[in-house]
């Protein structure tokens, strides 16, 4: 599992994007949170990494979610 970002894309335009497969450019490890992290917290992970999203997952590393800088922006957090 992984998540393709806009960096993974950034990263790779000196490659040639049409030949590669996502596996190829994917963080393999995403930042991930609980849904039970408060959005304070989620915020301080964003900031602490340079990153816009986070990946949401259940007990079993499942994706459930996905908590985006925006999100929080819209709540007031941000």
């Amino acid at each position: 599992c992984g998540i393709v970002t806009e960096g993974d894309m950034a990263r790779n335009l000196t490659r040639n994007l049409s030949e590669l497969a996502v596996d190829d450019i994917m963080t393999r490890t995403p930042k991930t949170v609980k849904p039970t992290v408060l959005a304070t917290a989620a915020l301080a992970l964003l900031n602490q990494h340079h990153i816009g999203a986070l990946i949401v997952i259940d007990d079993d590393c499942r994706p459930v979610g996905l908590v985006h800088f925006h999100d929080l922006l819209r709540i007031g957090v941000a």
